[in-house]
């Protein structure tokens, strides 16, 4: 089976989030217990009927699915308007600015 096959979409189930095929298990769910430290062991341990095929089936469909774009954050850093990737590795980037949401 084809990885991209795994994810599918319903309006019905999960509101429409991507999720993995016969679970209610969304892509976001998956990626957010990768980012917390889980391995794909620990998941399909907890999560038996996903396999690690799913797992890394959602990973494929956020990297297929990302815009590239700066994230909010990232405003005041003009490195990626420049036209310097020389020596990217050995470049210190300044932290971002955190820019706190207006209502």
């Amino acid at each position: 089976m084809d990885l991209r096959e795994r994810i599918v979409t319903d309006p019905n189930i999960l509101v429409g989030k991507p999720r993995v095929q016969g679970t209610r298990l969304a892509v976001s769910f998956i990626l957010n217990l990768l980012a917390g430290g889980s391995t794909e062991n620990d998941i399909v341990k907890y999560y038996p009927q996903l396999a690690v095929e799913d797992i890394r089936a959602c990973c494929l469909y956020a990297s297929e699915n990302l815009n590239w774009q700066k994230p909010d954050w990232y405003r005041g850093n003009d490195f990626l308007e420049s036209d310097d990737w020389e020596l990217v590795e050995e470049r210190k980037l300044p932290a971002p600015e955190i820019v706190a949401q207006q209502d």
